[in-house]
């Protein structure tokens, strides 16, 4: 009997996935099979993994079209056997105690979920800090869960929404899907752990550092799923709220509006991706603006208004498309946007 099942969707990162598949093959706990998700790549990830599967029998090869994050993942679960399921993104790496130190921390606790806090690494392989998501090892039953985690995927901050950083019991996938098939690429992390996190009866957060992450890798391609995503994020937001948090149910709504509207800056300056010119610019921008969440989200800003710069919001009330264009323009030099994408990966991630 496999008891983990490593998942590694992969997507054009030849030069780092040595790294990642390394680090998992050297890993102390050997009880796993590691399943390599090659999602179309067009340089030489397929051969690198065919290289090692020769040589490790552990290794699951699946060679599919790219279909982006999501059905990468979605392909590994559907061939996954183990009890618990690991996700690793194909640019990072681990601790060679990862596996041994999850698994036996679900196991002795009975838990579905157990989280560890990760080192951040930035574009030249440093190793600047451990990010501390968790300062004490801590296990959390039942409504605890819902009050001190779920609660933070509702408005509130403080839990990390990656999947990666984490080991999940496997039962938890059966039925999944409701929130996370919704999402193309962005926030897909958040969506998965919010349907997962009401099923579960215990998660535990430990204070070892064993997840080593690389900062700075946001696509500056244009995205062109990315409104409706980061659409969909703020809705599924609201179903948690409304089924689990309707006493708190007005603060909660101005918050994960106050989140969706300051991530639609990143719409606006990825509109500049698009190779389109400024008129057909400015009429997807008023079009978006127009939109029925857009709309109700800034009436629902009722808490947290005032966390914007005036000038932002009231473009957004007037639907002023031609403010929020120049606004972009002048945002969408490279550097300001490559900052700003990082920054909002980490946040969210993050």
């Amino acid at each position: 009997m496999i008891n983990i099942s490593i998942i590694v969707p992969i997507y054009n990162i030849e030069k780092k996935l040595n790294k990642c598949i390394y680090s998992i093959l050297e890993q102390t706990y050997k009880n796993f099979e590691l399943i390599l998700v090659n999602d179309g790549s067009t340089d030489n990830s397929l051969k690198i993994c065919n290289e090692y599967k020769r040589k490790d029998n552990r290794i699951k090869i699946i060679n599919k079209e790219n279909q982006g994050l999501v059905l990468a993942r979605k392909s590994g679960l559907d061939e996954a056997t183990g009890k618990y399921i690991i996700f690793i993104d194909g640019d990072d790496w681990v601790h060679k105690d990862l596996l041994n130190i999850l698994y036996k921390e679900a196991e002795q606790e009975s838990c579905d979920i157990v989280a560890c806090n990760p080192y951040l690494v930035y574009g030249n392989g440093l190793i600047k800090r451990i990010r501390k998501d968790f300062d004490v090892n801590k296990t959390y039953k039942n409504e605890d869960i819902k009050n001190d985690i779920l609660s933070k995927f509702a408005g509130d901050i403080g839990f990390p929404t990656s999947v990666w950083g984490k080991i999940y019991k496997r039962e938890l996938f059966e039925n999944y899907g409701e929130y996370f098939f919704k999402i193309h690429f962005f926030g897909e992390d958040l969506a998965l752990n919010m349907e997962l996190l009401p099923k579960c009866k215990k998660v535990r957060v430990i204070n070892e550092a064993l997840y080593y992450y690389r900062c700075g890798g946001g696509t500056t391609k244009y995205m062109k799923d990315l409104f409706e995503d980061i659409t969909t994020t703020y809705c599924i937001q609201k179903d948690c709220i409304d089924k689990y948090y309707l006493d708190e149910q007005n603060e909660r709504y101005s918050r994960v509006a106050f989140i969706f509207l300051n991530t639609y800056k990143l719409v606006l300056m990825n509109i500049f991706e698009a190779g389109i010119d400024k008129s057909e610019a400015i009429d997807k921008i008023e079009e978006q603006v127009k939109s029925k969440n857009v709309l109700e989200a800034i009436k629902n800003l009722k808490y947290t208004r005032e966390w914007f710069e005036f000038s932002y919001i009231d473009a957004l009330e007037n639907c002023d498309s031609e403010y929020l264009y120049n606004w972009a323009k002048n945002a969408h030099n490279k550097s300001k946007y490559k900052t700003f994408i990082k920054n909002m990966l980490i946040k969210l991630n993050i």
